[in-house]
C-alpha cells in the first residue's frame, strides 16, 4: 500500500490518542472520582469511531501485542508508524490538558507503593488489555458489536484496581506524553513502559496459545479472515 492509502489511518490513530490522553489529563488534573468510567467511555467510542479505519489501537502496547500476536493481518512495517504517530497524539493531549488546567502529572507510583509494585501493576493489566484486544478484534469474534464495549471496560476495571497503585496508565503514549510535559520522575519512566511492553509481549504469547489452532489455519489458508477491524 502507498502511503496515501495508509495515511487515514495513521491520522485515525493520532487523533485518538490525542483524545484518550487529553481526557485522561483532564480527569487526574481535576482529580475526577469517576476518571476511570470517563477514559474508557473514550476508548470505546474512539474504537467504535475509528477502529475500521485503523483498528484503534491508540496505545503502543496495543500495537505491539497486536503485532505480535496475530501479525498474519497487520503489517509490521506499520508498527514503528504507528508507535510514533500514538506517542505524538499522546505528546499533544497532554500538553492541551496542562493549557487548560496549569497542572502538571507525574509519572510515579502511589503512596505508600514501591516501583516494583507499580511495575507489577502495569504489567498485569497491561497484559489484559492486549489480551482483549487480541481476542476480541483479531480472531474468529471479531466483527462483533461488542469489541468496543470489551476494550473499554477493561481499563474501567483497571483504572479502579490500580489507580491507586500506578496511576493506571497501561499506555507509553500516555506515559511519555504525561512526561513530555512535566519532565519529573523520569527514573519511573523506564519502569513503567518496560512494564506495558513486557505485558503486552506476555499477552501475545497467551494468544498465541490459547489460539493456536485458529492462527494456524489462518497462516496455512489466506481464505480465512479472522479479523474485521484491523487494517491489512
Amino acid at each position: 500500500m502507498t502511503l496515501s492509502t495508509k495515511l487515514p489511518a495513521y491520522i485515525s490513530e493520532l487523533i485518538g490518542t490525542f483524545f484518550l490522553v487529553f481526557t485522561v489529563g483532564l480527569n487526574v488534573s481535576l482529580k475526577q472520582a469517576n476518571a476511570p468510567l470517563s477514559i474508557g467511555a473514550i476508548l470505546m467510542v474512539m474504537i467504535f469511531a475509528m477502529g475500521s479505519v485503523s483498528g484503534g489501537h491508540f496505545n503502543p502496547s496495543v500495537t505491539l501485542g497486536v503485532a505480535l500476536g496475530n501479525s498474519c493481518k497487520f503489517a509490521t512495517a506499520d508498527v514503528p508508524i504507528y508507535m510514533l504517530v500514538q506517542v505524538l497524539g499522546g505528546i499533544a493531549g497532554a500538553a492541551m490538558s496542562y493549557a487548560m488546567t496549569d497542572n502538571k502529572i507525574t509519572v510515579q507510583p502511589g503512596d505508600d507503593f514501591s516501583a516494583f509494585k507499580a511495575f507489577l501493576a502495569e504489567m498485569v493489566f497491561t497484559m489484559a488489555l492486549a489480551f482483549v484486544v487480541l481476542n476480541v478484534a483479531t480472531s474468529r469474534d471479531a466483527g462483533n458489536h461488542y469489541f468496543g464495549l470489551a476494550i473499554g471496560f477493561t481499563v474501567v476495571s483497571a483504572a479502579y484496581a490500580i489507580g491507586p497503585i500506578s496511576g493506571c496508565y497501561l499506555n507509553p503514549a500516555v506515559t511519555l506524553g504525561v512526561f513530555a510535559i512535566s519532565f519529573k520522575k523520569i527514573k519511573y519512566v523506564a519502569v513503567y513502559l518496560g512494564a506495558q511492553l513486557l505485558g503486552s509481549a506476555l499477552a501475545a504469547l497467551t494468544f498465541r496459545v490459547i489460539r493456536r489452532s485458529e492462527i494456524y489455519d489462518e497462516t496455512r489458508d489466506e481464505g480465512v479472515k479472522t479479523i474485521s477491524i484491523l487494517p491489512s
